[in-house]
């Protein structure tokens, strides 16, 4: 993204101005994601409830849905159960099979989640806010404790971000196990990016980045599986939950986490990745991947088949060991 323009500075502020005196009941709210109904689930019933919900929205690409995949028979809890949270304009195929593949060695059930507005059509990323997402975060990780006695949760790049602020809200609970993040994103690398966060920015922000951001598919996979092209407008969650969480205390947090990551990385800045890491009390490993050790030119989605297919086995092996080693600390 690179929200570059002729526009001084200044437009922004005049935006804010003129429209600050306008009527804010006359801004269409979004209707987001519809959220599982009812607060409590069964192994039985979770399937079908995933279902019932996913299917109200008419425009999910095929094999993007929520789902559960089953370590075993199907409706049996695990003594582990993996959450995948994804990235920006990512889905759940964005690592793939890498989560698979620890699921399998850890006997573990996971269930991929879909962030609302992802997963549909460019304009659907309209509806993301940081609110739904905290709630889709909330759904995940109660589905994981169903699925699971003890859970882990993976994430990629934003899906980091918005792991981060749940755990900031204290929204998870004593079965949170560990936490894995992939290239987390704790800061862009675009220097205008930040000014998303002003105010009334879905106003004047097209006005300065465009309608539309567009990003070239690296290959058909990632045309398939990613939100190539979307409203520059939809980039303001992102950058509100980059801004919250570089504010909250995390300090309380004493999970053990494994941070994943490349210091050459384009997309991210890994300057905010070292910082956040350094807040971090809990127990925590560190894989820096070496920029060209993956196929991803950007240094970002350093693993998984669709981008860095070479690098999958090196980091399911790498988080494998990890839970490995302190599983055994935890057991001491």
């Amino acid at each position: 993204m690179r929200l570059s323009s002729p526009f001084p500075w200044f437009i922004p502020a005049l935006f804010i101005v003129v429209l600050a005196a306008s009527d804010s009941s006359c801004v269409a709210k979004a209707t987001s994601d519809p959220p599982l109904a009812g607060s409590s689930f069964t192994l039985g019933q979770i399937e079908d409830r995933i279902s019932i919900s996913e299917s109200q929205i008419t425009d999910i690409r095929p094999g993007l849905e929520k789902s559960i995949m089953w370590a075993g028979e199907p409706h049996h809890r695990t003594h582990y159960a993996i959450v995948y949270v994804h990235g920006f304009s990512a889905s759940k195929e964005e690592l793939r099979p890498v989560p698979d593949i620890i699921a399998a060695n850890l006997g573990a059930n996971i269930f991929y989640t879909r962030l609302t507005g992802h997963g549909r059509t460019a304009n659907s990323m309209r509806e993301a806010t940081v609110t739904a997402w905290l709630e889709d975060l909330a759904e995940a990780f109660e589905i994981g404790t169903i699925i699971g006695d003890k859970v882990i949760i993976m994430s990629c790049s934003t899906g980091g971000t918005l792991v981060a602020k749940g755990m900031a809200n204290g929204i998870f609970s004593e079965k949170l196990f560990s936490t894995v993040f992939f290239s987390p994103n704790f800061g862009v690398q675009d220097q205008m990016a930040p000014i998303l966060t002003w105010p009334l920015a879905r106003y004047w922000a097209p006005f300065i980045g465009g309608e539309m951001q567009t990003n070239t598919p690296r290959n058909d996979l990632h045309a398939r599986y990613w939100t190539t092209s979307y409203p520059t407008v939809s980039l303001i969650p992102m950058m509100q939950l980059i801004d919250q969480v570089d504010r909250a205390d995390i300090g309380n947090s004493k999970l053990p986490a494994l941070f994943y990551f490349s210091p050459d990385d384009k997309v991210v800045d890994p300057r905010k990745t070292e910082s956040f890491i350094a807040r971090w009390r809990g127990p925590k490993a560190i894989k820096r991947v070496n920029g060209g050790d993956s196929e991803d030119e950007l240094n970002h989605l350093i693993t998984g088949r669709v981008v860095s297919p070479s690098q999958v086995e090196r980091a399911a092996d790498t988080v494998i060991r990890w839970h490995s080693r302190i599983s055994q600390n935890k057991a001491q």
